[in-house]
């Protein structure tokens, strides 16, 4: 995984809304469902090289080039200062 940031904050969000979940419920069921879905749910989304799995099927069983990595570094990297920045934007309101 390449930003362990986003994963432990994904985290720390999972744990505030399990902690929400068994406080309006208050059942314990619901929070390891809440649990287990929500974790299910990060694993999917930030675990997988997805630059890898980006690639033509035909190509998964090849090693990825310096030059995709590459294009999938600066490719990234805009997308979080983008997202970054719009955060920024909402968080004013």
């Amino acid at each position: 995984m390449a930003n362990d940031a986003v994963f432990r904050s994904s985290l720390v969000w999972l744990a505030v809304i399990i902690a929400v979940v068994g406080i309006y419920t208050q059942s314990f069921k619901k929070m390891i469902l809440t649990y287990v879905v929500g974790l299910l749910g990060i694993a999917g989304l930030l675990l997988p090289d997805w630059g890898y799995f980006d690639r033509d099927f035909s190509r998964w069983t090849s090693p990825v080039s310096f030059e995709e990595r590459a294009y999938e570094i600066a490719q990234r990297s805009g997308l979080i200062t983008r997202l970054v920045e719009f955060v920024g934007f909402l968080w004013r309101f």
